[in-house]
Parts: C-alpha cells; structure tokens; sequence
C-alpha cells in the first residue's frame, strides 16, 4: 500500500490529525506557506482569521490541483498562527476542508509573520501515487 497511516497507542493525537504517514512508490508535493492572498494578488480578510483561513484553503486547494492532488493527499500539514485565541476559528474552517483520515500536524504560536495583518501561513506536503 503506498500510503499508510501511522497508528500506535503509545503517541496517539490529541486532535484532529495523524501520527504521521508511510509513503511509497509516488510523488511528493512541497508546497511553500500560503497566506491570504486572491489569485488576482489581493490581501483577503484583515482582520478577520476565518476568512484567511478558508483563502488558504483554497489556495492550497488550487496549487495541489495543479500538481495532480487534492487536499486529501496532504500527509504533513503546518500552521503558523500570531493569536492562540483564534485556534479554535481557524481549526473550525479547517474542518470544512481536511477529513479523516487527517495528516500529521504541527501548529505553531509565533510573534509574526512577513506582512503584519497575516494572521496565519500554512504549509503542506501531499503524496500522490505513480500511476
């Protein structure tokens, strides 16, 4: 099986993602933080973490398409956040987009990111099998 999910009861999540995954005999898609930003160049949502959040969605969305996945082939997932009071907005437009099973997961509290209205980046890896 090319994809396997990592389970053990002895590192099980505390949240809505994975251990970690197996891959072989596929690709790899790196893709750089994306942040809130319209494909005609446009900053979305100031102030407004859901809306930056779900821009980041579809942008992800849109650039795996372009490399032949979607967004159920994420296996790594990493978020940067500058408000830990937002998490639980951020996480609810999360859960319109990911579903079980849900990649492996990191989010990170940090002071800011390059613009100072962006409120979250996100980064991902997705597999995709050889055909």
């Amino acid at each position: 099986m090319p994809k396997t999910q990592i389970v053990t009861d002895k590192a099980k999540p505390v949240a809505a993602y994975s251990t970690g995954w197996k891959v072989s005999g596929g690709s790899l898609i790196f893709l750089a933080g994306q942040v809130a930003i319209d494909p005609d160049g446009a900053f979305v949502g100031k102030g407004d973490i859901e809306a930056q959040t779900r821009q980041i969605f579809e942008n992800l969305k849109a650039a795996l398409e372009a490399g032949g996945a979607t967004l159920a082939d994420i296996v790594q997932l990493n978020m940067f956040m500058t408000d830990r009071e937002e998490f639980p907005a951020a996480m609810g437009v999360r859960k319109t987009f990911l579903f079980e099973p849900h990649p492996a997961s990191t989010l990170l509290f940090v002071s800011g990111l390059a613009n100072p209205d962006w409120k979250i980046e996100i980064d991902v890896v997705a597999f995709v099998e050889d055909n």
